[in-house]
C-alpha cells in the first residue's frame, strides 16, 4: 500500500509516530494520523482542518480520549491499531474509487471521517466537525491534491563492481580464540583446582551454548512480514545489488517497508528468503541507497553469525561466574566480553559503511553523514542519555564512522562525536 502514497502522505504517516513517541503510546491510532496530517503543510487536509476546527481545541478532544503517558519515551517502532490498518483500506478504496493514481492527504483524512467510531473519528466529533462537513470540505477541494508529490519512481544507482571483503573464517577463529583465552583464565579464577577437566567441561558447555543460540536467536520472518509492507518502487531491490547477493546465495531478496520514526534499516536471512528493511522515514530520501547498501553489506559479510557465537559464549561465561559466586571470574567475563561486542559491532558497521559509500556513491553517503548530524543532538533526559550511551555497543561514535567514510567516498568529515539516531 505504501507504494500509493505520495511524499505528503508519508509524512503524515511518520509524524503520526512521532506523535505517538511524543505521548507515550505504545500504538498508532487515527486520532495520531489526524495530527500527521495536520502537520503537513502546504497539504489539502491541514487546510481543511485548520479551516473547519480550532487545533487547541482538536488537540484537547484527542487527549480527553487518551491522555498523554508522563515520562521519557525513546524512539522505537510502534505497531498500527487495527482501526489504522482498515483505516489505510478505506482511503485506498475511496482513491480507486475516483480513479485517482496516488494515495493523497484528502483520502486519508476522508478515511478517518468515515469512521465515525474510531478514535479519529470521535476526536472530530468531539472537537465539532462533522464528516458529512468535512466530507463536503475536502471533495471542493479535491482538485487541489493532484499537486502533491508522488514517490519517485526511479531505481535506486548503485555499483557493486567493488566486492567487500568477508574474512568470516578469520573473524570466526579470532572470536573463538578471544573467548577460549577468555575462557581458560575464568576457569582458573573460579576453580583454580580443577585443572583441564573444568576446560574440558567448558568447551562442551561451549558448543552447547552456541548451537542454543543460534536456535534461540533465529530471525523473525512472521514478524517481520506482519509489521511491514513491500517497500514502494524507489526502494525496489536495484539489479545490480540483486546479482551481487545472489552471487553469496540470496536468490529471493525483498525490500519491505514499515511505519517507525526510527531510520535504522533491518535485514533478515533465511535458508529460503531474505529481506532488507527500510522505514517511512528514509524513503524517497537521498540516503536511501546508502542505508539498503548497508544492510546488504550486513548480509554479505554475514555478521549475524558472528554475533550469536560471541553472545552465546559471553553468556555462558558470565553464568559461570554466577554459578561460581566468584566476583572476580564474573567481572572477568563482563568486560572480556562486552570488549569483543563493541569491537566487533564497530568494526562490522565501519565496514559496511565502506562497502555503503562504494556501492551507492558518495551523495548518498554523505547525505547520510548530514542527516546523522541533524540527529545526533544529545538528548536531555537520564533515560534518553543512558539509551544514547548503550547505542554506543553497537554503533561507533558519527565522528570514527565520518572519518572511515572519508576514505572509501568523498564525504565530508564531521568534528561530532554523538552516534547518529
Amino acid at each position: 500500500m505504501f507504494e500509493w502514497l505520495t511524499a505528503q502522505s508519508r509524512r503524515a504517516i511518520v509524524t503520526a509516530q512521532s506523535v505517538a513517541l511524543s505521548l507515550g503510546h505504545d500504538t498508532i491510532d487515527s486520532g495520531h494520523l489526524l495530527f500527521g496530517l495536520l502537520d503537513v503543510e502546504g497539504s489539502v487536509a491541514a487546510s481543511v482542518l485548520t479551516e473547519q476546527l480550532d487545533t487547541e481545541v482538536l488537540r484537547e478532544a484527542y487527549l480527553a480520549l487518551r491522555p498523554a503517558v508522563p515520562g521519557d519515551h525513546p524512539i522505537r517502532h510502534l505497531p498500527f491499531t487495527g482501526e489504522v490498518k482498515r483505516l489505510l483500506e478505506l482511503a485506498l478504496r475511496e482513491a480507486l474509487s475516483r480513479q485517482d493514481s496516488a494515495l493523497t492527504t484528502v483520502h486519508l483524512l476522508l478515511a478517518v471521517a468515515g469512521l465515525p467510531d474510531g478514535v479519529g473519528g470521535r476526536t472530530l466529533t468531539a472537537a465539532g466537525a462533522t464528516p458529512a462537513a468535512l466530507r463536503a470540505a475536502l471533495l471542493a477541494k479535491s482538485g487541489d491534491d493532484d499537486a502533491e508529490e508522488p514517490l519517485p519512481s526511479a531505481p535506486l544507482p548503485f555499483d557493486t563492481s567493488m566486492s567487500i571483503p568477508r574474512r568470516l573464517g578469520l573473524r570466526l577463529v579470532a572470536t573463538l580464540t578471544w573467548y577460549a583465552v577468555l575462557a581458560l583464565v575464568t576457569t582458573a579464577v573460579a576453580w583454580p583446582d580443577a585443572g583441564w577437566a573444568a576446560a574440558g567441561s567448558l568447551l562442551l558447555l561451549a558448543v552447547f551454548a552456541v548451537c542454543l543460540g543460534t536456535l534461540l536467536s533465529g530471525p523473525s520472518p512472521r514478524r517481520l512480514v506482519r509489521t511491514s509492507v513491500p517497500a514502494p518502487t524507489p526502494a525496489h531491490l536495484p539489479a545490480p545489488l540483486a546479482a551481487m547477493l545472489a552471487a553469496h546465495g540470496m536468490r529471493d531478496v525483498q525490500v519491505r517497508m514499515r511505519a517507525s520514526a526510527d531510520w535504522h534499516g533491518f535485514s533478515l536471512r533465511t535458508d529460503l528468503r531474505t529481506w532488507l528493511g527500510v522505514t517511512t522515514s528514509t524513503a524517497a530520501q537521498p540516503y536511501l541507497p546508502f542505508m539498503v547498501a548497508h544492510e546488504a553489506a550486513h548480509l554479505v559479510r554475514n555478521d549475524r553469525m558472528i554475533r550469536i557465537v560471541g553472545t552465546s559464549l559471553w553468556l555462558l561465561l558470565c553464568a559461570c561466574g554466577l554459578v561460581a559466586r566468584n566476583a572476580p571470574a564474573l567481572a572477568i567475563a563482563l568486560i572480556g566480553g562486552l570488549a569483543q561486542h563493541v569491537v566487533s559491532r564497530w568494526c562490522a558497521e565501519f565496514a559496511c559503511d565502506a562497502a555503503a559509500a562504494r556501492w551507492a556513491g558518495a551523495d548518498a553517503a554523505q547525505a547520510w553523514l548530514d542527516e546523522s548530524r541533524q540527529r545526533a543532538d544529545v538528548p536531555s533526559g537520564l533515560f534518553s542519555r543512558l539509551r544514547l550511551w548503550c547505542a554506543r555497543l553497537y554503533r561507533p561514535p558519527l565522528r570514527l564512522a565520518a572519518a572511515r567514510l572519508a576514505r572509501a567516498a568523498a564525504v565530508t568529515p564531521t568534528t561530532e562525536a554523538a552516534t547518529p539516531g
